[in-house]
């Protein structure tokens, strides 16, 4: 199976975030048990960029997820 690639472009100012999820991944190895991280922000922040740096960084499986654009159901529900 073939496994997607991505390029991944030098991101600016996100030494911090990428430091903060290498500490959170070494205690992960080291058997601290699991994480879970909450990642948000406005479109076109670099959300995605980010988690790509890190993936490609950890070398380890990553798993992603995504939703559906489902409608918002009405206040009263019908």
């Amino acid at each position: 199976m073939a496994v997607a690639t991505h390029e991944i472009p030098a991101l600016l100012e996100r030494a911090v975030c990428l430091s903060e999820s290498d500490g959170l991944l070494d205690a992960i190895r080291g058997g601290s048990g699991g994480q879970v991280v909450l990642l948000g922000g406005e479109a076109g922040d670099g959300k995605t960029s980010l988690l790509r740096a890190f993936c490609a960084s950890a070398r380890e499986r990553a798993l992603w997820g995504s939703c559906e654009p489902l409608s918002t159901p009405r206040p009263t529900g019908r």
